[in-house]
């Protein structure tokens, strides 16, 4: 379950002091370990791409 999730949850009680405070902190928390994981995830691409363009005999490589 992940924490974006976990906002229903807490919803599904009777609202209390606690609960009103928490939702936006579960919203905001979800929200950065999803977009965090996203661009984690672009970065080891991009990573891989530079790793292999510069091997030789790839296609950034200058060798005949």
């Amino acid at each position: 379950m992940t924490v974006l999730t976990l906002q229903v949850v807490v919803q599904y009680f009777e609202p209390t002091q606690t609960s009103c405070m928490v939702i936006p902190w579960l919203r905001e928390v979800g929200f950065s370990v999803i977009y965090g994981a996203l661009v984690l995830k672009v970065y080891r691409y991009v990573h891989v791409l530079l790793t292999v363009l510069e091997l030789p005999g790839g296609q950034g490589s200058s060798a005949p």
